[in-house]
């Protein structure tokens, strides 16, 4: 059995079941029990569906014992740790501490995989719910047009219904992020299209049609990261690395803001343990001033540290896809892929 994992997710073959075939090109000669039709497709998908709801109802279950094991864990070391400081002594308490401390770490470490592998499979889910909504062209299941209304000053793009409520940009848009919802229009819209482009995006797509396990994989990677009903923008990291660098805190202003910290760490300690008198008294106040100081002129340092994580986060997801995934075969796939690949073309 053939197979990969997505953020910790399985994805195999006999998970994907028939609807993960494409059906054999259609000529007058071809034997009618080797179709696939549509209603078989729709109705392999709807038990796979089913299946993945079975799934998640019993993670689910997992994560709410989980929920209730960090609590008995947290009240039953709250006790432990109290007992020992009060009728042991030091030493036992500190091995209470540190014990309670491992045990709910791990309890919350294990809770959150469950939670995430949740997420996972609903969004494995969704994506098959689309393809059924697509297939049947249930409007009302699919997700909203991301282009808007289309552009009556346009020579064909609202007589062809190519984009809008009803439109084949909303029936074919399967795109995570706004530039290539935005692409996708770009390309259905064109007036003086490039054959020789053109015909290069056909050899990618015939390369790709038959990896139903690679796109599933891209697809849950990317909306897994991004979240179920959001769309990923990456004007806000774009902008960002494209603005001058601005000053901040110096290399060794955050290396001395390191060793004070440590130097606290350590005063506080031996203070607990009774082997020096509360140096950290005087360490403390320095430490804070001079956090002040080389903080004060950087408000924005740390939201844009987070905003920054989230997107690089967002986008390293689908990348490890590409960097992980095999080209055998696929020389124009191959091509695309290289610059996740190689080390020469790496953004």
């Amino acid at each position: 059995m053939w197979g990969g994992r997505v953020l910790g997710l399985r994805i195999d073959a006999k998970a994907l079941n028939h609807n993960s075939i494409p059906p054999p090109p259609y000529s007058p000669t071809t034997p009618k029990t080797n179709m696939i039709t549509k209603a078989t497709r729709v109705r392999a998908t709807e038990r796979q569906i089913e299946r993945l709801e079975r799934r998640i109802d019993t993670l689910e279950r997992v994560g709410n014992r989980y929920s209730w094991a960090r609590l008995i864990v947290f009240l039953v070391g709250a006790a432990a740790v109290f007992g020992a400081y009060f009728v042991w002594g030091l030493w036992p308490f500190l091995a209470a501490l540190v014990t309670t401390i491992a045990c709910f770490s791990g309890a919350v470490w294990l809770h959150r995989q469950v939670e995430q592998s949740v997420r996972r499979h609903a969004v494995w889910r969704d994506f098959k719910r689309g393809e059924i909504a697509r297939a049947t062209h249930d409007w009302a299941n699919l997700p909203p047009s991301a282009e808007g209304e289309p552009r009556y000053d346009h020579p064909f793009e609202a007589d062809l219904d190519l984009v809008g409520e009803y439109s084949l940009h909303r029936l074919l848009n399967t795109a995570v992020s706004k530039p290539g919802s935005a692409r996708l229009r770009e390309l259905l819209t064109g007036e003086h299209p490039a054959m020789d482009a053109t015909a290069q995006r056909q050899a990618c797509v015939r390369e790709l049609a038959p990896r139903i396990l690679l796109r599933t994989q891209l697809d849950v990677a990317a909306r897994a990261s991004v979240g179920r009903d959001t769309t990923w923008d990456p004007a806000g990291l774009l902008a960002w690395l494209a603005k001058a660098p601005e000053t901040g805190p110096s290399r060794w202003g955050l290396l001395l803001l390191v060793i004070l910290a440590l130097m606290n760490l350590a005063a506080l300690l031996v203070d607990f343990l009774g082997l020096l008198p509360r140096f950290w008294v005087a360490t403390l106040p320095v430490y804070a001033g001079t956090y002040y100081v080389l903080a004060r002129n950087n408000p924005a340092v740390f939201i844009e540290a987070s905003h920054l994580q989230d997107a690089l986060r967002q986008l390293g997801e689908v990348c490890s896809g590409l960097e992980s995934v095999g080209y055998a075969g696929t020389p124009c796939l191959a091509d695309l892929g290289r610059s996740v690949r190689d080390p020469a073309r790496r953004p």
